[in-house]
């Protein structure tokens, strides 16, 4: 409203001026007064002066009206008014005062007519100035439309009407006039507010929307707006130069126009202007007629019926007009350009509405424009000479005798023209165009009326007109323009330091000739007004405000829930009447934009759906993997997604959600990622990278892959190529029945007690199994170890096979034998009758290390009993046994030639029932028998020697290893014999093998473990000669 207020003013600042000057009182040169009377109006809220034209929150104004002589029958009916009433009035004489109430919120007018009253001689009075004034008592709001920046840089908010920082109606909008709250949600990691003050404040810049008024004006050539029916909106008035019409555009106050024609024959309507010319109250219009050659006077009844006067049927081509009182007697004359009669006049009023014209310089301009320019309280004229490419002014001495002043000589072609304090420094500057030269330009006045000329644009091409008033309400003043041949309408946005940035509203409206300002839906903006002759429209452009965008301090990073509220701070901003905004506001929230990054979570299965966890490790031939954003998006895509060790297949999902199947390549590690910035939210964030999901594919069972003996045979470790446990769920200790062992082997003297270890310990992949042997182990023997069936898995289910390589060993030799050295060392055991039974079995196992030499070489010898030994020629072994009642012996002999590298002999005597037997190698070839009849066992008290002969002493030493030495009370079979010979060497003949039972018969057996024990009974021998624990060797078999 307060913008509407300047605007409306504009043809009445011409008119009067609003010079405070003091009316003249006139000095009669007869006893006759012929003066007439002249009201001032004045007004105060109570306590100050309220000025005229200005915009206040006061519910009443009193109002005096002073007048310049006495009268005595001004009454209150002779007052006035628009969008009030007026109560309370009283006084006498010159002076009168009033109560004037404001009907609502808009501009009122107090005015007294011409001819309202008279003085003490009957003269009528002239029309008062009229007093305006704009009654608001509506505190300003933000309204709807506060939106954050994408970035969240800012926040616009947008008021009502505009506003100041002072209840003054003056000072721009500082950071301090505002304060932030940043409501944030319990959940997730929203930014919060660095400072609950705006960092900055800048005026927004405003943008504009079409409105056409009238699409079918015939050739429209103008356009002025005034509040012609005093409604407080904005009207419309327009001439068709072809038409030759006049209309006018009642505003219904929502910006709804209806048309009403004022004159239809007006031949080539040129220009129009509104001002109260014969001072009643409500608003007249002047026309020029070009072709016409016609000024004409349209008087306002009060209710828009218009009555016509020609004030000059004689001047040929008029192109522009203005009002203003030029002469300084308080009434309204008007000023005129006529192109084809090259002049420029002025039609002075004699109060009553009968001009006088006056040539002011027989050089024709473009378009006057009157205003005080040297502020010296009269009005000047400024003059586009477009013939001669000047810039004039015209300065008037008060009596309206004017000086021609040259703006500048050099300017081509130009336009139209408009007057304001541009840079704010007191003085007034002017604002023209260059039609020929496309140019805006502006001549700051030094305070001197010397002018400096600037450039603003040089690209408005065929500029014609140029309007000035603050368009983005950032305090200062910025210009709007129309360009010809461009077909433009644009404006320049002031920074406040006359650098100007060139906004375009319109760049299709064909041949606009005038631009005008003002606020025509009464928002509290400026809006634009223009039209275009050739395509006959006459359009508003409505201002959608840019509104304050202040400057917003983040710490963290918005999520996009957060609300942030923006109030005005306590007293601090106020519209032009006073009114201040309230801390409390509606539309003053905004939520903060997301600007957080969406994130994937992976997440995956198996295909039964059971979980598997990242880090992982499973058998699983795929994974269905799950994609999960924190917030929806459209763009992810089967792209977006890197694996290593696998591929991806089967994508699809959509929002927040998506899956695709994960196949491995290879047992190994897999990865699967989702990389920064593949795809955005809907917010156009790029997503920050995900957690890595790990997964080991294994689909390798555990296998053996090495083990290791004791050297003792008492235990063997075995290595896996992974982790194993005893449950498919990849937990639980290995125990010892999740093994198997099995011995084989020809000639294997050692078996197992049990196919199940005896014990089981582990240190990482390694197991270690007891082994329980029957047996002396001579090194022919074989162990493997195997998983028991499905007992031995890895961490992901793969179950070893019972088949397994690296899982055998050969048991370590542990059958010891005697070495001797066939030369003085030997063994013995003690006499004991139980070697000398009726039948007997006594065996022995050698290997030769030399041959005889000349002399039988013994085994095992009791003297004058028996023996086993080698030949003396070397070539046979040789069993006896002695009957000493015969002094005889029996000595079977083998058809075998020792031979000493032949390895291992079984020797083996039996004797029983006179029967000497020999056998070799278990006698499957070689068996000696010697039946000589009345043989019998013999009593001796000697020893049993081993490796030698013994009676007094020992001789006949055999060079040589001997091992199982055993003794029976029986003869064996040969059966027996054979069974024990084909179990190989080392066979424990305490146990069954084959056809050979063990049995109580079995008096001694040595074993050569070390020492000459008897394992089987009490018959332990001792080492004899030379003989010591070195003695005693695990060789292997040969």
């Amino acid at each position: 409203m307060k913008i509407l207020v300047r605007l409306i003013l504009i043809p009445l600042i011409h008119c009067i001026g609003f010079a405070q000057f003091a009316i003249p009182t006139f000095q009669a040169t007869s006893s006759v007064d012929r003066t007439s009377p002249r009201i001032t109006i004045t007004a105060t809220d109570g306590s100050n002066a309220v000025a005229n034209g200005s915009t206040t929150n006061d519910n009443t104004l009193t109002i005096t009206f002073t007048s310049n002589e006495t009268t005595s029958n001004f009454i209150v009916s002779d007052i006035g008014v628009v969008g009030g009433s007026i109560s309370s009035f009283s006084g006498s004489d010159q002076v009168y005062t009033a109560t004037f109430t404001p009907s609502s919120n808009r501009l009122t007018k107090i005015y007294i007519p011409t001819g309202a009253f008279t003085d003490g001689m009957n003269n009528n009075n002239y029309a008062s100035e009229i007093f305006e004034w704009t009654y608001d008592n509506s505190a300003p709001t933000i309204v709807s439309g506060t939106t954050m920046a994408s970035d969240n840089s800012t926040i616009t908010v947008k008021f009502s009407e505009t506003v100041f920082n002072s209840s003054s109606g003056a000072g721009t909008l500082e950071v301090a006039d505002f304060s932030f709250a940043l409501l944030v949600p319990m959940s997730g990691n929203p930014a919060a507010l660095s400072s609950s003050t705006p960092s900055s404040i800048t005026k927004g810049v405003p943008t504009f929307t079409d409105n056409t008024i009238d699409g079918n004006l015939n050739g429209v050539t103008s356009i002025f707006t005034a509040d012609l029916d005093q409604d407080g909106d904005i009207d419309v008035i327009a001439p068709a130069h072809q038409g030759s019409n006049l209309c006018w555009y009642q505003n219904n106050g929502s910006q709804s126009f209806t048309k009403y024609t004022i004159d239809n024959a007006l031949t080539g309507a040129r220009e129009a202007i509104v001002t109260d010319l014969d001072r009643d109250g409500d608003m007249d219009v002047i026309a020029i007629a070009e072709s016409g050659d016609k000024l004409c006077w349209y008087d306002n009844n009060g209710s828009q019926s218009f009555t016509k006067t020609t004030i000059d049927a004689s001047i040929d081509g008029p192109r522009g007009i203005d009002a203003a009182d030029l002469d300084g007697d308080n009434d309204v004359d008007i000023l005129l350009d006529a192109y084809n009669d090259d002049v420029l006049v002025w039609y002075e009023n004699n109060g009553f509405e009968t001009f006088t014209k006056n040539i002011i310089v027989s050089d024709a301009g473009f378009r006057p424009f009157a205003i005080d320019l040297d502020e010296d309280g009269d009005m000047d004229i400024l003059n586009p000479d477009l013939s001669s490419g000047e810039l004039l002014w015209f300065e008037n001495n008060g009596a309206a005798t004017f000086t021609e002043r040259t703006i500048d000589g050099n300017m081509n072609s130009p336009r139209g023209v408009s007057v304001a304090d541009l840079d704010e420094d007191g003085d007034l500057d002017i604002v023209t165009v260059s039609f020929t030269d496309d140019d805006v330009v502006w001549y700051a006045n030094n305070g001197s009326e010397s002018f400096t000329k600037s450039t603003i644009d040089t690209d408005l091409d065929g500029a014609f007109d140029a309007a000035i008033a603050d368009i983005d309400n950032d305090g200062d003043l910025d210009i709007a323009a129309v360009g010809q041949y461009a077909d433009d309408v644009v404006w320049y946005a002031n920074n406040g330091s006359e650098s100007f940035t060139k906004y375009t509203i319109e760049s299709n409206i064909d041949k606009p000739y005038r631009i005008q300002i003002a606020d025509v839906d009464l928002d509290g903006d400026l809006d634009i007004l223009s039209h275009g002759y050739n395509d006959d429209d006459v359009a508003w452009y409505q201002n959608v405000d840019g509104g304050y965008d202040l400057g917003v301090s983040l710490s963290g990073t918005a999520i996009g829930t957060e609300v942030l509220t923006v109030s005005p701070a306590s007293n601090s901003i106020y519209d032009a009447g006073g009114n201040v905004a309230s801390t409390s506001q509606s539309y003053n929230t905004a939520y903060l934009n997301d600007k957080t990054g969406p994130t994937m979570t992976i997440t995956a299965a198996n295909a039964s759906g059971t979980a598997v966890s990242d880090g992982a490790t499973t058998s699983d031939n795929y994974l269905v993997v799950t994609f999960t954003s924190n917030e929806t998006t459209t763009n992810f895509a089967l792209a977006d997604i890197s694996v290593s060790g696998g591929s991806m297949a089967s994508f699809s999902g959509s929002g927040s959600t998506y899956t695709a199947n994960f196949t491995p390549s290879s047992s190994g590690a897999t990865t699967i990622d989702v990389a920064a910035n593949t795809f955005t939210d809907g917010s156009s964030n790029n997503n920050t990278a995900a957690t890595q999901f790990n997964w080991t594919y294994d689909g390798t069972v555990p296998t053996i892959t090495g083990n290791s003996l004791a050297s003792d045979n008492s235990t063997i470790a075995v290595t896996f190529s992974e982790a194993v446990y005893n449950t498919s769920g990849g937990s639980g200790s290995l125990e010892v029945g999740d093994f198997t062992l099995a011995i084989s082997g020809s000639g294997a003297m050692a078996s197992l007690v049990s196919v199940s270890p005896n014990s089981i310990s582990a240190s990482s992949n390694t197991y270690t199994l007891g082994i329980n042997l029957s047996g002396i182990a001579n090194g022919r023997e074989t162990i493997t170890v195997s998983p028991y069936s499905n007992s031995i898995f890895d961490v992901v289910g793969n179950s070893a096979s019972t088949s397994q390589s690296n899982n055998t060993a050969t048991l370590n030799n542990m059958n010891y034998v005697l070495d001797l050295d066939g030369s003085s060392e030997y063994a013995s055991i003690a006499n004991n009758s139980a070697y000398q039974p009726s039948a007997f079995t006594v065996q022995a196992w050698v290997n030769l290390d030399a041959e005889a030499g000349g002399t039988t070489r013994y085994f095992v010898h009791r003297h004058k009993t028996w023996y086993i030994g080698l030949k003396s020629d070397g070539t046979k072994f040789i069993g006896a046994v002695r009957d000493d009642n015969a002094n005889q012996w029996q000595e079977p002999e083998s058809t075998t030639n020792p031979d000493p590298d032949a390895g291992w002999y079984q020797v083996v005597l039996t004797f029983e029932s006179s029967v000497s037997k020999l056998y070799v190698n278990g006698g499957t070839s070689d068996v000696d028998t010697d039946n000589s009849s009345g043989y019998a066992t013999n009593s001796q008290t000697t020893i049993v020697a081993i490796g030698a002969k013994y009676n007094d002493g020992a001789s006949n030493y055999f060079d040589g290893q001997i091992d199982e030495i055993a003794f029976w009370n029986e003869a064996l079979t040969a059966a027996e014999i054979t069974a024990l010979y084909n179990s190989g060497y080392g066979i424990n003949v305490s146990a069954n093998s084959g056809n050979y039972t063990s049995s109580s018969n079995l008096v001694s057996y040595h074993q050569m473990q070390s020492n000459l024990n008897d394992t089987q009974g009490s018959h332990n021998g001792s080492n004899g000669s030379g003989i010591s624990s070195s003695d005693y060797s695990n060789t292997a078999v040969q």
